[in-house]
């Protein structure tokens, strides 16, 4: 049986690759890719960073709707937070009227959207892309339970065109 004992230190010291390191300022070839897919060919693909930018490129919804969904999602964040909140926000104390006026608003929008309240949060509040939407686009296929949720989704627009009319926000 061989005898084992230490290993001889190295005396040259072993040669290493570079590594070629790449800095990326800006999105990579397959989210530019990823993108272009969901706002479809012709259109800019910055859009496709949100489902209601999704929705814009694709012509599904109107400039007034896109406005009306952006003022949900403000008067939703106003009232309870952010769905997901980020270690750099600020805590800022609004003035007891703005607070008064926009806590009306945000509760006037929930009890008018009533079912469509869930559909029109998924994609205003929290940025989620639903299968429906993937499929009216051709990415999936579409079922009996995506055109009930687009459905609501379509209702809860109206409700909110009928609410604020077809002026554009600000608050």
């Amino acid at each position: 049986m061989a005898k084992r004992g230490r290993k001889k230190a190295r005396t040259t010291p072993k040669k290493r690759k570079e590594r070629v390191i790449v800095d990326r300022i800006g999105a990579t070839p397959e989210s530019i890719i990823k993108k272009v897919i969901l706002v479809g060919r012709g259109n800019d693909p910055t859009l496709g960073e949100s489902p209601i930018g999704v929705m814009v490129a694709r012509k599904i919804i109107t400039p007034t709707d896109e406005h009306h969904l952006k003022d949900v999602a403000k008067l939703r964040k106003f009232r309870h937070g952010s769905p997901t909140p980020s270690a750099l926000s600020e805590g800022k104390s609004p003035s007891l009227f703005d607070s008064e006026a926009k806590t009306r608003s945000y509760h006037e929008a929930a009890d008018a959207l009533g079912m469509a309240y869930n559909a029109i949060m998924e994609v205003a509040a929290h940025n989620h892309y639903p299968s429906w939407l993937l499929a009216k686009i051709g990415l999936m296929r579409m079922t009996k339970s995506d055109e009930v949720r687009m459905g609501e989704f379509n209702t809860g627009l109206l409700v909110l065109a009928n609410l604020w009319g077809m002026r554009i926000r600000t608050t």
